[in-house]
C-alpha cells in the first residue's frame, strides 16, 4: 500500500509542476533562474527522476535505494501517463 500511494503522490506532484495550469505562476519565475531548472520545470521525466529522489528521503523510500527509487520514479510516471492518455 506505501508503494501505491508513493507511486500516486508521485505522479501527482509531478503532473503539478511541470503540467497544471494551476503552479504557471509558481513555474514561469522559477524556469527564467536557470538551464537546469527550466528544463525541470518543463519536462516531467526530468523531474519525476528529482521528485522521487526527494519524495524517496523526505517520505519513504520503496526500495531502500535512492538510485533504484529514482528510476522507478521516472518508469511509474512514464506508465501513468501512458494510462491515462487519450
Amino acid at each position: 500500500m506505501e508503494l501505491l500511494r508513493w507511486a500516486v503522490c508521485l505522479f501527482g506532484l509531478t503532473y503539478i509542476v511541470t503540467e497544471a495550469a494551476i503552479f504557471n505562476k509558481v513555474r514561469e519565475p522559477i524556469a527564467s533562474k536557470s538551464a537546469f531548472l527550466r528544463r525541470l520545470m518543463i519536462c516531467p521525466i526530468c523531474f519525476s527522476l528529482w521528485g522521487s529522489l526527494i519524495l524517496s528521503v523526505i517520505y519513504f523510500s520503496p526500495t531502500g535505494n535512492l538510485l533504484t527509487d529514482a528510476l522507478m520514479g521516472v518508469g511509474t510516471y512514464w506508465l501513468f501517463n501512458k494510462a491515462s492518455d487519450d
